[in-house]
């Protein structure tokens, strides 16, 4: 017998494709280990993917999206996707992302890209951050807070 009922139950999961809208997705084989919710780039061979590291570019031809999780994995949202498995990337369409700094609608999302910023995902410049290719905020937030992004890299 069920003895509580969640009166609030979260908006949604960090890396949750939102919406109905058209999206576009591709599969990669996970090359190094991944979070749903962060952007990945280009693996060694055309059908893989990989975190980003430290002075990597987020350019058109390196940047990939940002991984989709996948309700068929228990608790993916929180937890790496290790190397070997595959994985969905969202390359156009919303999701739901955690914020480790302000930001604010209609800014670019600034993701990081040294080794003291990696995994940081907010809409304040500041340095070791670099704009996703054609990705956007399309809520406000603060520090911890899950917010939809757009994304359209095509």
């Amino acid at each position: 017998m069920q003895t509580s009922v969640e009166d609030a139950p979260p908006r949604g999961i960090v890396g949750q494709v939102v919406g109905s809208a058209p999206r576009s997705a591709i599969t990669k084989v996970v090359e190094a280990a991944v979070i749903p919710g962060q952007p990945v780039k280009r693996g060694t061979s055309d059908d893989q993917c990989l975190p980003m590291e430290d002075a990597d570019a987020l350019d058109a031809t390196n940047f990939l999206g940002f991984v989709i999780a996948s309700t068929s994995r228990p608790s993916e949202s929180s937890a790496s996707i290790p190397a070997t498995h595959s994985v969905s990337v969202l390359e156009q369409g919303r999701m739901f992302v955690l914020l480790t700094g302000p930001a604010a609608a209609g800014e670019a999302v600034l993701v990081g890209t040294t080794t003291a910023t990696l995994g940081e995902i907010q809409g304040t410049a500041k340095t070791g951050l670099d704009a996703a290719v054609g990705a956007r905020f399309e809520e406000s937030g603060d520090d911890g807070d899950l917010v939809i992004i757009k994304v359209n890299r095509s």
